[in-house]
């Protein structure tokens, strides 16, 4: 993008958006989120929550902590 004069990684993205340009990227996650997963039991899955969800799924499904850690970035 850099080579082409772009600033910006997604440039069709306009940053007039109530929370500026990450707002469309939450709502497309939720959008994708509700098309490949269930519904959870409590509570709603969203972009930010997401993270702690997933280390909370696997704690719950047994996993151990240093395969948990090594997931992360």
């Amino acid at each position: 993008m850099r080579s082409m004069g772009e600033t910006r990684l997604f440039t069709k993205v306009g940053k007039g958006a109530l929370n500026r340009a990450g707002d469309w990227l939450s709502k497309a996650f939720g959008r994708y989120v509700k098309l490949v997963l269930p519904a959870p039991d409590v509570g709603k899955l969203g972009f930010h929550s997401f993270r702690k969800t997933v280390i909370q799924t696997l704690q719950a499904a047994g996993v151990q902590a240093e395969l948990r850690a090594a997931c992360r970035p």
